[in-house]
């Protein structure tokens, strides 16, 4: 029998439990992160965004996206108010 055919592997109580706490820890770490985010002001999030993309563009893997539109940005901040040209 090869490595790609051999029969799955029985799964213990005790590991599926231990990876239930895992799933848990990180429910709890995004809704602790998603909190944070939403009591920051959005000043505060434009600070922390240009930080993020300053300390990452330089990664191997990072490029700009080719479907971005900015426009619809600005269109949808205008229709909010929120954006006066």
């Amino acid at each position: 029998m090869s490595l790609d055919q051999s029969p799955p592997q029985q799964v213990t109580e005790r590991e599926r439990e231990h990876m239930r706490k895992i799933g848990r820890w990180k429910q709890e770490s995004h809704a602790l992160s998603l909190a944070r985010h939403r009591a920051q002001s959005g000043t505060e999030r434009l600070v922390t965004s240009a930080a993020w993309t300053k300390a990452n563009a330089t990664l191997p893997t990072w490029r700009l996206r080719a479907d971005d539109l900015p426009e619809r940005f600005y269109e949808r901040a205008k229709e909010l108010g929120l954006y006066r040209p």
